[in-house]
């Protein structure tokens, strides 16, 4: 099952792809940069143009949780695991100093839309567990920058997964394979249970 890392960059990938900025840009400016988590991005960016901040928001519990028991792999050791369904909601922050280019917000931003329902996208982001439930609205905010006016738009999207939490190696029990009888001394005891099953740590 994916972790929360190869799902934060999927939807990473995913966004460039809906955006449109694969490849890149008229400058020679590797797209993908553009678009990072909020808080990752490198100081130095470049001037004018479009860059996209991601946020991840409150992951909510579905239902309720399970715990299930797994074999550890290539040992004979049983863990635990906990997990069940979740939803997340995705900010997608589309911004841009380059006032000269009004549209490019809006293209940016109607692209997302329309790509992110795509089997292409759909694929990308089940592979690591994840399934668009909503896209919910786009609203304005823009702001200033150090005195520099920067358009800006938030969508926001809202997603299914699972999430699963397994016990760490070392931490669960060993099973009996094989058990071996003799005879009951007891002539009282008519029969022995003998419950073969995990051996408590």
């Amino acid at each position: 099952m994916a972790t929360w890392k190869q799902k934060r960059e999927a939807l990473r990938q995913a966004m460039i792809y809906c955006l449109g900025l694969v490849g890149p840009d008229t400058n020679g400016t590797d797209q993908e940069y553009l678009v990072a988590w909020e808080g990752q991005r490198q100081a130095n960016r470049w001037t004018k143009g479009v860059w996209v901040d991601l946020r991840l928001g409150f992951v909510r519990v579905i239902g309720r949780d399970e715990t299930r028991q797994v074999q550890a792999d290539g040992a004979d050791e049983i863990l635990n695991s906990y997990g069940g369904q979740r939803s997340f909601t995705l900010m997608v922050i589309v911004s841009s100093d380059d006032q000269e280019d009004l549209d490019a917000i809006g293209t940016a931003t109607a692209l997302l839309r329309t790509r992110i329902r795509r089997p292409e996208t759909r694929d990308q982001l089940a592979a690591v567990d994840i399934g668009l439930a909503d896209i919910l609205s786009t609203i304005n905010v823009d702001y200033v920058d150090d005195g520099a006016q920067v358009s800006s738009s938030m969508t926001e999207l809202r997603f299914n997964t699972v999430e699963d939490d397994t016990d760490l190696p070392g931490s669960g029990q060993d099973w009996i394979r094989e058990v071996e009888g003799s005879g009951v001394e007891d002539e009282d005891l008519e029969s022995v249970t003998i419950h073969v099953g995990p051996v408590p740590a």
